[in-house]
């Protein structure tokens, strides 16, 4: 068992090196092989332990980056080191459950991965950080698909391969290699004919803009002003790009409760009269369940100076309030009771989720905005958009691989939907990605930079973008059925033991 489960810590390490801070993707391809292995024959109940263990290996290697952002708040490296701990024991409970299915057939084992994970993004307060599609963020050609089959299918094909070369070795045969060599083959070819394609679209000038502005001195008000003259600057040097985008949050204030912030935002639409995108706090006013109104703080995306060829619009101001929350970020589940235990809990949260989607409309732009970790929900990247932007604010985390990760999950986002995308970091990196997934230019850590690349926008967004997800359905549906075969078998095992060993009753 001691092997087994130095096995299963090999195979969360291999995950983890598939992503950023090592970026080794082709990892991802044969992480799952050792795992496979440490189950060969064993019972549920070890399985079990097993899957937990490469789980949370794989996972609290990835999300390593909490105990630094912790920490820096001044809680002690115990609770810093147990928030990785505990966050990566949540993931590793859904790889527990799938290592019973560890020894079924190659596609049982795919399909019901899929599912699983699928599952876990939909959990309340469930953040799905780094899914095995992420892996492939950095092979522009093994991301087409997605276009068609949406982001699973590259996870359904990863755990396949796996699986199926665990079975190669297992067996001592090259047979069960056959169909996962080919679905790779395929993939791989579509990717490298489709990335050869010249995009077709109106071009449009887009301006991703980093600031780095310190945590310090973000919400000082000793240096409010040095933080707008931060915005004036690069709102004057972006003045002829057709569309400019700043990070989540970049205005140092509320905008409907702070009256200087109002009137240098009113400032920015005199100096700029192209459309630009920014985070900002908002109050909002929501009725409870007695009919009475209360204030409440919500992360916004301003859109100004939408033209007036967005419609009914007439260039009025835009706004889309996010809808999915970073729990112990920006709200705190249980926080009268925990804030007892961990003094930091106290200062952390406040904020609302919104309720709706929204299109922000400026001309032929149709943006999908995105706030923060909203980006790793495929299915908040639907709507009526041609482009997407992601604003952020990743230097809570420091010089950490966190923010190298959140970028990967926008460049598999645009390459599934086929729309580019902006992505404005606060400290950074920033990138703006085409339709394909391509990252056109990247800015590095902690750089006060922006830059105005030339993006084509599609006509339309890809089969995927207009259509339900069929990966998810057909591994519902492969789940299924292989688990009706399953229980079967077990039902007639049962039987021929019952009939065999019918003698046992009678003793």
């Amino acid at each position: 068992m001691f092997s087994s489960v130095l096995l299963c810590i090999l195979s969360g390490a291999l995950y983890w090196a598939a992503f950023p801070p090592l970026d080794m993707g082709f990892a991802a391809w044969f992480a799952l092989i050792p795992f496979f292995f440490a189950c060969k024959g064993k019972k549920p109940a070890q399985k079990i332990v097993l899957g937990f263990t490469a789980g949370i290996t794989a996972f609290s290697l990835n999300l390593y980056w909490l105990y630094p952002t912790i920490r820096v708040t001044g809680e002690s490296a115990i609770l810093s080191f147990s928030a990785v701990i505990l966050t990566g024991a949540f993931f590793a409970l859904f790889t527990a459950l799938w290592s019973l299915l560890s020894e079924e057939h190659s596609l049982y084992a795919a399909s019901s991965g899929v599912l699983l994970s699928w599952a876990g993004s939909k959990i309340l307060w469930s953040v799905p950080w780094c899914p095995l599609y992420v892996s492939q963020a950095s092979y522009p050609a093994m991301l087409q698909i997605c276009s068609i089959a949406g982001p699973y299918f590259l996870t359904f094909l990863i755990i396949y391969a796996n699986h199926s070369f665990y079975r190669a070795v297992a067996m001592r045969r090259l047979r069960p290699l056959i169909p996962a060599a080919s679905l790779i083959a395929l993939t791989l070819v579509f990717g490298i004919y489709k990335t050869g394609i010249p995009l077709d679209g109106e071009e449009y000038d887009i301006c991703a803009v980093q600031p780095n502005i310190s945590q310090d001195i973000k919400w000082d008000k000793d240096n409010i002003d040095a933080v707008k003259d931060k915005i004036r600057l690069f709102t004057a040097a972006s003045i002829a790009a057709d569309l400019t985008v700043f990070p989540e949050a970049v205005l140092p204030g509320i905008i409907n409760y702070d009256a200087d912030i109002s009137i240098f935002i009113s400032e920015l639409e005199s100096m700029k009269k192209k459309p630009s995108v920014l985070g900002a706090a908002f109050y909002g006013l929501e009725e409870d369940k007695k009919g009475d109104y209360r204030r409440v703080l919500k992360n916004s995306a301003l859109l100004l100076n939408p033209s007036p060829a967005s419609g009914d619009i007439s260039g009025a101001r835009q706004f889309y309030f996010k809808r999915k929350l970073v729990p112990f970020g920006e709200f705190v589940p249980f926080g009268e009771f925990l804030g007892r235990f961990i003094k930091v809990i106290n200062t952390l949260g406040g904020f609302e989720s919104g309720r709706e989607a929204a299109i922000l409309k400026a001309g032929d732009l149709r943006i999908i905005p995105l706030i923060c970790s909203e980006s790793v929900y495929p299915s908040l990247w639907r709507g009526d958009g041609n482009i997407a932007v992601n604003i952020t604010n990743d230097a809570w985390f420091g010089k950490t691989a966190a923010a190298e990760q959140h970028l990967r999950h926008v460049i598999v986002g645009a390459a599934s939907f086929g729309i580019p995308a902006a992505f404005a970091n606060n400290t950074g990196p920033s990138a703006l990605i085409d339709a394909r997934g391509r990252v056109i230019r990247k800015s590095g850590m902690s750089e006060e930079c922006s830059f105005t690349e030339s993006v084509t926008l599609p006509a339309r967004e890809s089969f995927y973008g207009r259509n339900w997800d069929f990966t998810l359905a057909a591994s519902a549906l492969i789940a299924a059925y292989g688990l009706l075969i399953i229980l079967r078998q077990k039902r007639v095992g049962a039987l021929v033991f019952q009939r065999r060993f019918k003698w046992i009753k009678i003793c």
